[in-house]
């Protein structure tokens, strides 16, 4: 088995990144870059240099027909309700490299995250408490994931074991709760999105008819759709966001990536 190099894993990241972009192309989908990978494409025009993923999102309607659509071989849709994952987003994966985090005791697929905006409360106090809630439920989506995990984690597993019912359970069974939460408020009825079923919080909140808008940015030499309002959204997420932030707060999955045999043999 050979590690796939730190370069190596970016490329196939961008090459699944524009498998995605090409789908959403086909069947009108929309799309953003958010999260860190907005950052590293205004910040740097390409990856964070000590970041190793890759984040976009997409209307809650547009994210449901993705999930309606067949792949291509080696890419794969991974989410809870397909039983190829157990996770309330999308893992786009290419199941020709094999990977793993440093924070999970299960290895994967190389990915791309997709994640869903969702409707919000108009009240901020109401859409405060209403992330809080999923975020609290958010928990027990990685389950069973963690390197570390607490005394009454153990016991739990202890108890799940004795029991015979596999983690992977209660992993989509809050899947299903943060699934099902997210969309209270119904996307195309809201007056503000933003992602609830996983990401930063209420100070990802958007204005609809904002977010919507795209402008192009460019990343890694290439041009992908972010929103046009990105300089209100990555200040609400990081604050003076072209200002790096100090070396013991850069942190990475500390990815490891290999390809198949079934790869390495063709």
């Amino acid at each position: 088995m050979k590690y796939l190099s730190q370069e190596e894993i970016k490329e196939s990241q961008l090459a699944i990144l524009d498998v995605f972009v090409k789908i959403c192309s086909e069947h009108n989908l929309q799309y953003f870059l958010c999260g860190g990978t907005l950052l590293g494409a205004i910040r740097h025009q390409g990856f964070i240099p000590w970041d190793d993923d890759i984040d976009v999102f997409m209307p809650r309607p547009d994210f449901e027909k993705l999930l309606k659509l067949t792949l291509t071989k080696p890419y794969e849709i991974d989410f809870y309700r397909n039983g190829k994952g157990v996770r309330p987003f999308i893992k786009l994966l290419d199941t020709s490299i094999i990977a793993s985090e440093k924070n999970t005791t299960r290895s994967g697929f190389l990915w791309v995250d997709v994640f869903p905006i969702d409707g919000l409360f108009e009240n901020k106090i109401l859409n405060k408490y209403h992330f809080k809630i999923v975020l609290f439920l958010r928990k027990g989506v990685y389950f069973g994931f963690r390197p570390k995990t607490g005394f009454i984690g153990k016991i739990l597993l202890f108890l799940l074991n004795k029991v015979k019912i596999h983690p992977k359970k209660v992993n989509v069974f809050f899947s299903l709760l943060v699934d099902q939460l997210s969309k209270i408020k119904q996307y195309e009825k809201s007056s503000y999105v933003g992602g609830i079923a996983w990401g930063y919080g209420p100070q990802e909140r958007m204005l609809r008819k904002d977010m919507e808008q795209a402008c192009e940015v460019i990343f890694e030499g290439k041009k992908y759709l972010a929103p046009a309002i990105y300089h209100q959204y990555l200040k609400n997420l990081y604050g003076n966001y072209m200002e790096l932030p100090p070396e013991e707060k850069r942190k990475s999955h500390g990815l490891l990536a290999w390809r198949t045999l079934e790869k390495e043999v063709s």
